[in-house]
């Protein structure tokens, strides 16, 4: 008799615990499963290495020269978010460099307007020009041609085609914004940054060496590149990433 009532025991045991897979499986059969993205998914990360140190980099191929717009911020301060709205801007990213003055060093051209004359530097040794005609250049000089965008910065990375080799005083890992053109006069604007920490970068002599990579790995063919601000006052947007200034951008590129 003990012996039935365990038999009946465990087969009540059973039967409830079937019922109750069953019923979690019909309810995980409701519910909708999403595969969680991954970040590579979510951003299109691409990465690059030189000299053991991992990079990500992400750039901004200029479609129109016509929607693109060089702003000045000295005073007005806008942050990213903010530019991005008042702007209309579907890729931004900063431009040139600033005193403590809140003034642009050297060469800054807005619309044809000149806010600042250019001015001898050894470090910002370099002109990017844009015509109204949207012919783009990067020079080691600027003769006074008329341009609607003038912008001073430096150093220059690559000329004619010819890696530059930096030789600095003092340098130290930021992250790094770059502008470059191909020789067929496309207008790349490009960002290193270090993943875990989005405000460290590449040491700037390391800088033409990581854009040549870039361009012997995607097959483009960059005829000269510049340097513009990086490090904690700069910033970049584009439809896969978001990177935000830590103090404000003196001024910044916007393509509408």
């Amino acid at each position: 008799m003990k012996i039935i009532k365990i038999v009946i025991f465990l087969l009540a045991v059973s039967l409830v615990g079937f019922c109750l897979l069953k019923n979690i499986q019909d309810f995980n059969k409701e519910l909708p499963i999403e595969n969680s993205p991954t970040v590579s998914e979510i951003n299109d990360i691409q990465s690059v290495e030189i000299n053991g140190k991992e990079y990500v980099f992400a750039w901004i191929q200029v479609t129109r020269t016509e929607n693109l717009f060089l702003h000045p911020n000295f005073e007005e301060r806008y942050t990213l978010q903010e530019s991005i709205e008042k702007y209309g801007c579907i890729n931004l990213t900063s431009g040139g460099f600033y005193s403590e003055a809140n003034s642009p060093i050297g060469l800054f051209i807005s619309e044809a307007e000149i806010i600042s004359n250019k001015d001898s530097n050894n470090l910002f040794n370099g002109y990017f020009t844009l015509t109204k005609n949207g012919e783009a250049a990067i020079s080691k000089d600027y003769s006074g041609e008329p341009v609607r965008i003038g912008l001073q910065a430096g150093p220059i990375l690559i000329q004619n085609g010819q890696i530059q080799r930096l030789v600095l005083a003092n340098d130290k890992m930021a992250r790094r914004i770059v502008v470059a053109l191909t020789k067929e006069g496309n207008i790349y604007f490009i960002t290193f940054y270090n993943e875990e920490s989005v405000f460290v970068g590449p040491l700037l002599a390391d800088l033409p060496l990581l854009v040549s990579n870039i361009q012997n790995k995607f097959d483009i063919e960059f005829i000269s590149a510049l340097n513009l601000d990086g490090g904690a006052a700069s910033a970049f947007y584009n439809q896969e990433i978001q990177l935000s200034e830590l103090t404000p951008i003196g001024s910044f590129f916007c393509e509408k």
